[in-house]
């Protein structure tokens, strides 16, 4: 009888436990939060795209790699 008590007294508590937790961790918050971070960081990388970097490296290339490229 008392073990059948205890059973169901420690079950209940244990969800009640995660759910504080998880209200303390904040899995919804954390994961919205990278989520947030994500496009700040994000926008860095698309404002330098591989054009301006292919651009920069074309002219370089271009004038000193040009010949040597053509003549490979």
């Amino acid at each position: 009888s008392d073990d059948d008590i205890d059973g169901p007294v420690e079950p209940p508590r244990s969800p009640e436990v995660i759910t504080l937790d998880e209200d303390t961790v904040s899995p919804e918050n954390a994961i919205e939060n990278p989520s947030v971070e994500n496009p700040p960081v994000e926008n860095p990388p698309v404002e330098n795209p591989p054009v301006e970097t292919s651009t920069v490296i074309d002219y370089n290339h271009g004038i000193d790699s040009t010949n040597e490229d053509l003549s490979l």
